[in-house]
């Protein structure tokens, strides 16, 4: 029996539907959809949450041994280049942590101009991930530039390598996630933090834990993120007070925040998120900076009922120079919105315009987000037509 049967089968003889053991177990429906349905890989967090709930054994044994499918957004990533990076990722970081405890900050001098080639290769991989459409097509150069890492840490390891090592790794963590592989974004983002820890470059610590964490909010864990982005938020207080880091992990606990309905907290954090705008300093590969603010502020708004606040940031946020991912993201929650306010046929032309950048970009992210939208609309009766078009555009979701 296959996973998806498996987790069917037992919810059935228990009377749960999906929505309801999702309720139960704290987790996003959308998410347990697509697992039932062999659309997205199983992790072992929720074998354990399926165990508890159903008072069983059986998920976390079936999890072991490997029976999972794993169909998620394989049309995008070619599944033999992931398990080599998570390969080259594990075996560089097994390196790391057998070396002999002192790692030089800088490479010898005879290996600074390659060192600064790598670096080089670093900044051009993380414009061309911003830049281009589809994340998969990234992810070859990914592969190619951690090869050419690990072979380096073989001969020699130091600080500056283990450090760019991490950015390789969060790198290819964001590809992961975006085709919808979560439990190997987050392999990617725990080597990440390894190797940062290992360089004690506390900042690309913190980014990777923020990386994560962002997997777990994707999967409606946000308990554990929370805890995730407390860890977080005390590595980013030992880092480069001229970089963005602190503030990028106020503005996810802020999600999270909001989220969990606690509008003080979130409105702490959205306030010291928003001091990025003091800032001075290029974020280069952090990749956070202030034109994310009005997005980040929209969504904890919807979440929290404040649905006048959140039209307001929602406007400023579109008129912004978006990235197509980014650019859907608002759109299902402008959708979202006009659901509130009982506008049907503008909420369509939101989830059909987000629907589109879904199939220009071939992203699982973006397919996801729509999933969640499907999801919370499961119940309401006046928004049959709507659930029709979402059924339809998120199909195998």
């Amino acid at each position: 029996m296959e996973f998806g049967e498996l987790v069917r089968s037992e919810l059935d003889s228990r009377a749960l539907s999906i929505r309801a053991a999702a309720k139960k177990m704290h987790r996003d429906p959308a998410m347990l959809s697509r697992v039932v349905n062999g659309h997205q890989a199983m992790s072992l967090g929720l074998a354990e949450d399926l165990d508890t709930l159903c008072g069983t054994g059986k998920f976390v044994k079936a999890y072991r041994a490997g029976k999972q499918p794993r169909k998620a957004a394989e049309r995008g990533v070619d599944p033999m280049l992931r398990r080599e990076i998570l390969r080259l990722a594990g075996a560089s970081g097994a390196m790391m942590l057998t070396s002999s405890g002192y790692l030089p900050a800088k490479p010898a001098f005879a290996e600074f101009s390659q060192f600064n080639g790598y670096a080089a290769v670093s900044s051009h991989l993380w414009r061309f991930y911003g830049r281009v459409e589809n994340k998969a097509d990234v992810f070859p150069a990914v592969a190619e530039h951690l090869q050419s890492l690990h072979e380096a840490l073989t001969t020699s390891s130091n600080a500056g390598l283990c450090a760019l090592h991490s950015e390789a790794l969060q790198l290819s963590g964001e590809v992961l996630f975006d085709q919808g592989h979560h439990d190997d974004s987050i392999a990617a983002y725990v080597l990440a933090a390894s190797a940062a820890k290992e360089a004690k470059d506390y900042d690309r610590w913190a980014t990777a834990l923020v990386r994560w964490s962002l997997v777990l909010n994707a999967e409606q864990r946000w308990a554990d993120s929370r805890e995730l982005l407390t860890a977080a938020a005390r590595v980013a207080a030992r880092g480069d007070r001229h970089l963005p880091t602190r503030q990028w992990v106020a503005s996810v606990r802020a999600e999270v925040a909001a989220a969990e309905g606690d509008a003080s907290e979130a409105e702490r954090s959205l306030d010291a998120a928003s001091t990025v705008l003091e800032l001075t300093a290029p974020g280069g590969w952090l990749r956070y900076s202030g034109d994310r603010l009005s997005e980040q502020r929209a969504s904890a708004f919807l979440a929290l009922g404040e649905y006048a606040k959140a039209e307001a940031e929602l406007e400023k946020a579109l008129q912004a120079t978006l990235t197509p991912r980014r650019a859907a993201a608002i759109l299902v929650d402008q959708a979202r919105l006009r659901v509130r306010q009982g506008a049907a046929e503008a909420a369509r032309e939101s989830v059909e315009a987000a629907a589109e950048i879904a199939s220009r970009t071939k992203s699982d992210y973006v397919l996801g987000k729509l999933a969640q939208l499907r999801a919370e609309l499961e119940d309401e009766p006046d928004t049959a037509e709507l659930s029709e078009v979402l059924s339809a555009v998120t199909k195998g979701q």
